[in-house]
């Protein structure tokens, strides 16, 4: 969510000589960007910042394989 991955994976491409790297992420979220991560070039989808599952993102190991993406009841994220 934070931008973490995005930032490093962007930072070895450049170490490895690109010239310009550009960035896709399925869902961009409400979230504060962090001062030193950088937002993605692309974005699918918009979503407010709520724990997302399916299409690779999990609750705990479950769900990642739904069939969609999903929003969890807010009284189940923790």
């Amino acid at each position: 969510d934070a931008g973490n991955t995005l930032a490093a994976v962007s930072t070895r491409l450049y170490a490895m000589g690109a010239a310009r790297v550009y960035t896709a992420v399925l869902v961009t979220k409400d979230v504060p960007a962090r001062p030193g991560l950088q937002e993605a070039d692309f974005s699918a989808l918009h979503a407010p910042n709520r724990w997302l599952v399916g299409c690779g993102m999990d609750y705990h190991g479950w769900l990642r394989n739904a069939p969609g993406i999903y929003a969890l009841p807010p009284e189940l994220e923790h």
